[in-house]
């Protein structure tokens, strides 16, 4: 870009064509309150806190939303826009509840900062505003309007970064207000919780009902990871206390989600209620009874050498939550052939026909068989894909699905080559599919156009990173005579079973009624108690960065003990 030079309050300062006057001086370190700007957001000038002088101009012009040109003369800091702004702020005080004693997010506050830098202390008018709605209805978070500055940060996010478009104003003057949908409650509205709305809010307008009151940000430390829920491979910072997870936040400089999550990224793994599992355990007389660990490694090394089991006769099955250092152990214990996926399994399309993520936003033509990612990251690329760059959007599923409404066509699965004629006039289409589709179906899909690229969605974190090192779903399992399952924190309804086995293994992280169908239970950390790599769907190797201190030892240091205990 085009360099340009300004002055700023008496000083030359440079900065690029096409930068606002409140992005000159951000970058060069002159301070302009604002409210409403975010750094990921189209800019609206609704808070009006940003207001400057240029020489030249009639008035006051917001900072943000006006470009700054070579030459140009700005003053930010006169004592008539420091009225002006006191005033402002005065104001905002004054229009709803801001009793920052009794506020979630006092300390950590947007709005009470900005109060403190021009010298207000206390609100100059009466508390006596109108009562207004507090919306409780969502699981993991309350929309409190009381404390809403109407800074529409929650709205542009949820359109311009989640892609859900589920906010929006209403009404005029002192009515103004949020509402989401046709002004149904959050919980009643499309809303799919995915907390952007939440992390952009610079008051307590929206609280996290785990956090609050927990700490203000200066007591917490952030750690910089990624989510393990599927295998987008998101950023995150989670954010800890005393050992405790208080939130997940998105990770704006993340190079996949560039900040947006979804619930169950954000949500889901702060509010999971399973009981950790501590110690190993043995089952005695038909029930499961906790021991030490060397006790329960004796007993594998003892039950192996007993039952003549080996490499030929013993198959594995790996969570793909497991990072890629704990998968390269797992699998050394078995025969290559003899190592399976955890859980649910996808055919991946030929390599030439493989599409990545980046491809959804360049896309004018998606095919979606048999899915509806609605609650996922994936969901928001594909909504933002459609509703920016007005990519035709082909449902093919026989259910409802939530993407009816934005897409240009829903078909059956059994009519699937009524999609040729919206992929022949596309110049980059895509078709995205689900796991527990067949071979054959993938077939099909895949010459309904020699032009489409496909994307075989994985379900777990780090499926693509087992696939790299020989690891598939394509295990008979049930010719096993010893079962070794490695399910990480993974949930086990529905995945884990004993099948024929002699003698099951089963290391997780949680006490869940599933544990009883193994013999050796093995503890194993969770998601935050790990350091190693995973790779995403995209073949892009992350750090996983432990964030909390495990109770218990790493699965490395367990399968370690193991594989010298076997060997001997």
């Amino acid at each position: 870009m085009a360099k340009i030079k300004l002055i700023i309050n008496g000083n030359e300062v440079t900065g690029e064509k096409g930068d606002s006057v409140l992005t000159v001086c951000l970058n060069n370190g002159i301070y302009v309150p604002t409210l409403c700007h975010h750094e990921r957001l189209t800019d609206t000038g609704a808070c009006r806190l940003c207001l400057v002088e240029i020489e030249g101009q009639k008035g006051y012009r917001p900072a943000c939303c006006t470009e700054a040109n070579d030459g140009m003369v700005v003053k930010t800091d006169t004592d008539e826009i420091k009225r002006l702004r006191r005033s402002m702020i005065e104001l905002l005080f004054s229009e709803r509840n801001h009793f920052c004693m009794f506020c979630e997010v006092s300390g950590d506050c947007e709005l009470q900062k900005v109060a403190y830098a021009h010298g207000i202390e206390r609100a100059k008018y009466d508390y006596d505003q109108p009562r207004v709605r507090v919306d409780a209805s969502r699981s993991y978070f309350v929309f409190d309007e009381n404390r809403c500055i109407l800074c529409q940060r929650c709205v542009r996010a949820c359109s311009e970064i989640a892609g859900h478009n589920v906010l929006d104003l209403a009404g005029r003057s002192a009515e103004t207000k949020i509402i989401a949908d046709l002004n149904a409650s959050f919980g009643e509205s499309s809303c799919t919780s995915c907390g952007t709305c939440l992390q952009v809010c610079p008051t307590g307008a929206l609280i996290d009902r785990k956090s609050a009151y927990l700490g203000r940000m200066e007591q917490c430390n952030i750690t910089k990871s990624t989510c393990s829920f599927c295998s987008v491979g998101c950023g995150i910072e989670v954010v800890t206390r005393d050992n405790h997870i208080l939130r997940i936040n998105g990770d704006w400089e993340g190079p996949v989600n560039k900040g947006v999550l979804c619930v169950h990224g954000r949500f889901e793994p702060v509010h999971d209620k399973r009981k950790r599992l501590i110690k190993p355990m043995i089952k005695k007389n038909h029930s499961l009874q906790e021991v030490e660990l060397d006790e329960a490694i004796d007993y594998i090394s003892e039950k192996c050498k007993e039952m003549d089991i080996n490499t030929d006769n013993a198959i594995g099955l790996i969570s793909p939550k497991a990072t890629n250092e704990e998968a390269n152990i797992f699998v050394s214990m078995f025969r290559k052939d003899m190592v399976g996926e955890f859980g649910p399994y996808t055919i991946l399309p030929d390599e030439n026909q493989t599409a990545t993520l980046s491809d959804i936003s360049s896309s004018d033509c998606i095919v979606m068989y048999k899915m509806d990612p609605n609650t996922l990251v994936i969901g928001s690329f594909v909504k933002l894909a459609v509703r920016k760059n007005n990519t035709k959007l082909v449902l093919v599923d026989d259910n409802k699905n939530n993407f009816d409404t934005i897409s240009s066509i829903k078909i059956k699965p059994d009519e699937l080559d009524l999609a040729k004629e919206f992929l022949s006039r596309a110049s980059n289409p895509l078709i995205i599919y689900t796991s527990g589709i067949s071979e054959d179906e993938v077939k099909r899909l895949s010459g309904l156009s020699d032009k489409a690229k496909l994307m075989g969605f994985l379900a777990g974190a780090n499926s693509r990173g087992l696939r790299n090192i020989g690891i598939n779903g394509k295990i008979d399992v049930s010719k096993a005579k010893a079962l070794y399952v490695l399910a990480c924190d993974d949930e086990l309804k529905d995945n884990f079973k004993r099948y024929n086995a002699a003698f099951v293994v089963l290391q997780t992280s949680y006490l869940t009624p599933e544990i009883e169908d193994a013999d050796v239970v093995l503890p194993s950390p969770i998601w935050a108690e790990k350091t190693g790599s995973i790779t995403n769907i995209d073949g892009l190797v992350q750090n996983v960065t432990k964030s909390l201190d495990s109770p218990v030892k790493t699965n490395e240091e367990i399968m370690k003990l193991l594989i010298d205990r076997l060997s001997r």
